[in-house]
């Protein structure tokens, strides 16, 4: 959800950068993808019986968010849910987008087997987006997230991942290969698709060295950020923690939507508590500096 409220204003704006400013005060906001996410807890937690269930209340409930005023700085995103024009949630069978792979990352922190995660990764995802391509994206988020609390090295998470996508993609697929930050910083454009934009995210979830480092990558190759920003994000948290100077960021969700943040907070007690690096990695000084001066360079 860090990575949704940082990354929603670059993907308005079209901004690449590796050094690039995390909040941007009365332009930073929550999406619909973080209460996505979080209704995706709520099922998990008891609070709904089905995820199509969980997913129709949260729709309801940003429409009545939207009409009561409050899209202006903090859930303006969830108005492209509401009008179908996002392609990201749209509750729409044959779906292709990546809002499946965005909202499914308390799955990895209940799931105890890889069977058990790729059944309820299926599920969560088939409640909108049933088409195989969206459902593997989200089943690769999710082992991507479950291996890495489990320990396992990032190359032999990717390799993993590419070799379960053979079946939906075919051999050489984008979830099979080695990407080049730079080249996609310079080629890479906006898609809510879930195959071009879920691998990417999967990518740089694995390859950052803290979750700074991922979210700053995210960034650099532009798009879709708060989705890419969301899944990497996740995918890095796992692995190394996020630094507690960041939690801030969820002050717009703990004050616009307060219920969401209750529940996100209920799922972590129950579930994330303890499992986390207690020592997350930081971004060291020397290495942010490099990244001011590849966007001075160019």
């Amino acid at each position: 959800m860090i990575g949704d409220v940082i990354g929603s204003h670059y993907e308005i704006e079209s901004t690449k950068g590796l050094s690039l400013p995390f909040f941007v005060e009365g332009k930073s906001h929550f999406t619909e993808g973080s209460l996505f996410a979080i209704a995706t807890a709520a099922k998990l937690i008891g609070k709904f019986e089905t995820y199509r269930e969980a997913y129709r209340e949260t729709e309801l409930h940003i429409k009545y968010m939207n009409i009561n005023g409050n899209t202006s700085t903090d859930i303006e995103g969830c108005e492209n849910f509401l009008h179908g024009t996002s392609g990201r949630n749209q509750n729409l069978k044959g779906s292709l987008g990546n809002g499946a792979a965005m909202r499914v990352s308390p799955v990895a922190y209940v799931a105890t087997s890889k069977d058990e995660l790729f059944a309820m990764a299926k599920e969560s995802s088939t409640a909108t987006h049933d088409t195989p391509e969206a459902v593997f994206a989200a089943q690769a988020v999710a082992l991507a997230i479950f291996r890495s609390l489990e320990g396992m090295r990032p190359d032999d998470i990717h390799q993993e991942i590419a070799a379960d996508s053979v079946d939906v993609h075919g051999g050489g697929n984008l979830y099979s290969k080695d990407m080049n930050l730079a080249s996609l910083h310079r080629h890479y454009q906006f898609t809510t698709l879930a195959y071009e934009s879920v691998p990417y995210a999967i990518w740089i979830g694995l390859k950052a060295n803290s979750f700074e480092e991922a979210i700053r990558y995210s960034l650099h190759i532009g798009g879709d950020t708060n989705a890419i920003c969301s899944i990497a994000g996740a995918i890095a948290e796992a692995r190394l923690g996020i630094p507690n100077q960041l939690q801030c960021l969820l002050t717009p969700l703990k004050e616009n939507a307060p219920e969401y943040y209750e529940i996100m907070s209920k799922f972590c007690e129950r579930y994330v508590k303890g499992r986390l690096p207690h020592r997350p990695k930081r971004l060291s000084e020397s290495r942010m500096l490099g990244f001011y001066i590849a966007d001075v360079l160019g």
